[in-house]
């Protein structure tokens, strides 16, 4: 069971084993889970479990950081409500509270990647290096 995808160098594989984990790409052969659900057999368990995020986020650079959380959230299908509590729990597990209220065009390249973080049951992103400090990457991928 893969909790992380290693650091490994580029073309070790890494981008390729989270296109077959989040079902896009059909692996050659061997078999994966993802949160018990066989990427195979059944993939639309394994999406509806599952968030994915590229080394570049799509966020609304005028917004702020919370605007964005709760627009994920409304997208979602969480409500109002749902979204803004959702939203100010994951600025807490995050520890982005401080960067709350700024709109995310004056992010750093790592504080732009986190908010996505934290939706689903398992979250994957071919380089996880650079999306979180190392001291918040526990907070976004639990073991």
């Amino acid at each position: 069971m893969i909790n992380t995808l290693p650091i490994s160098p580029n073309g070790a594989g890494k981008t390729t084993t989270v296109r077959v984990l989040a079902t896009l790409l059909e692996a050659d052969e061997g078999r994966a889970s993802v949160a018990g659900y066989d990427v195979r057999a059944q993939p639309r368990e394994v999406r509806r479990r599952i968030g994915l995020t590229g080394q570049y986020a799509a966020l609304d650079e005028r917004l702020t950081g919370r605007e964005n959380l709760q627009l994920i959230g409304v997208l979602h299908r969480l409500g109002r409500r749902g979204a803004k509590a959702r939203a100010e729990a994951l600025l807490d597990r995050l520890d982005l509270g401080q960067v709350a209220e700024r709109p995310v065009k004056t992010y750093s390249g790592g504080t732009r990647r986190r908010p996505p973080y934290g939706g689903p049951r398992s979250t994957m992103c071919s380089s996880p290096s650079p999306a979180a400090p190392p001291a918040k990457k526990g907070r976004a991928w639990p073991p």
